[in-house]
């Protein structure tokens, strides 16, 4: 089985063909054996061949008559390649935790078609027909339709910010969204989306304080990226009180670069941050202004992030904020 030729294998001690990882695991049974204390033993482990690749071998100790050789106690092992069954176990156990993984995805999938999508739009066909209503009888005045006018937009909003990340997670899922690395700023990468969000910024009278280098540059995807700092700052916003601060700031670490996005909002208690970025945990909560979140913002921000070979993470404390942070790697010169 280890390839060497009987002379060989009589120069050599079970220590030197045993991997390293399994040579002491099993010498408490084995002692015990030898000692005489325990009639016969069975064990796994992983040995090395001549060519110095590994194989798994089940070996079976037998004792024999320990009258024999002048009184030693003599015995017989027997043993068995078992590395075929082994991998085929462990690619078992493998494809098992896809299929629940699978299995987890597909119920949050469904969870938020019928219920994260149907809410917004309920909101909008129950407020669209008291608007009718309320026009048929000639009972209404303009603050009352720029009301109702309102309500219907901000949830066409929400329903329409929950569709475009159901399709880019979506994608994501199925390998259609691509990786295209480049050399980019993150300084304009950041500006590109504040132009999209300051208007909710202003809307809550929030300020957002950039301290970045505007001249650093990362190697990633632009659309990746932009989806990223889109939910992460957008996020910091709906969750900060109005009248409140978000600060952008970036960190050399090493090879990568850190982009921070801190706010002074309602914050994350530490039994729920485990929950984040993760498709098998649903963990949404309403805005300071009663915003409402699409379950999914963070899990593609932790899927693009990661896409790009970088890594994300949070600090949050309740009533004091939450700092969202992820690195990218620098752009060589």
């Amino acid at each position: 089985m280890l390839n060497y030729n009987p002379i060989e294998i009589l120069n050599l001690s079970f220590l030197e063909i045993t991997h390293p990882d399994d040579l002491y695991e099993n010498m408490d049974s084995l002692r015990l054996f030898l000692d005489g204390k325990t009639p016969l033993i069975s064990l796994e482990n992983r040995y090395i061949r001549k060519d110095s690749s590994n194989i798994w071998v089940n070996a079976i100790y037998v004792p024999l008559n320990p009258d024999l050789n002048d009184g030693d106690n003599l015995h017989i092992a027997i043993a068995s390649d078992i590395t075929e069954t082994k991998l085929a176990h462990e690619q078992a156990i493998k494809y098992t935790q896809t299929l629940v993984s699978l299995n987890a995805t597909k119920d949050k999938f469904f969870s938020i078609i019928s219920h994260d999508l149907r809410n917004p739009f309920s909101g909008i066909i129950g407020l669209s027909e008291m608007m009718d209503t309320k026009l048929k009888e000639e009972e209404f005045s303009v603050n009352e339709i720029r009301k109702f006018a309102q309500l219907i937009n901000a949830s066409s909003k929400s329903a329409f910010a929950l569709l475009e990340n159901l399709m880019q997670w979506a994608k994501s899922q199925t390998g259609e969204i691509r990786y295209s690395p480049e050399k980019v700023s993150i300084g304009e990468l950041i500006d590109i989306t504040l132009q999209v969000l300051i208007g909710s910024a202003f809307k809550k009278k929030i300020e957002i304080i950039k301290n970045i280098e505007e001249d650093i540059k990362v190697f990633a995807d632009p659309a990746l990226t932009n989806t990223v700092l889109r939910n992460l700052i957008g996020n910091a916003i709906k969750f900060s009180y109005p009248n409140s601060s978000i600060f952008i700031t970036t960190q050399i670490d090493g090879e990568f670069l850190a982009i921070s996005i801190s706010d002074r909002g309602i914050g994350i208690s530490a039994d729920n941050l485990h929950k984040l970025f993760r498709i098998d945990s649903k963990f949404t909560k309403l805005g300071t202004d009663s915003e409402k979140g699409t379950g999914l913002g963070l899990i593609l921000c932790k899927e693009f992030v990661e896409k790009q070979y970088g890594n994300i993470w949070v600090e949050s404390e309740i009533g004091k904020g939450s700092k969202f942070t992820f690195a990218l790697p620098l752009a060589r010169i």
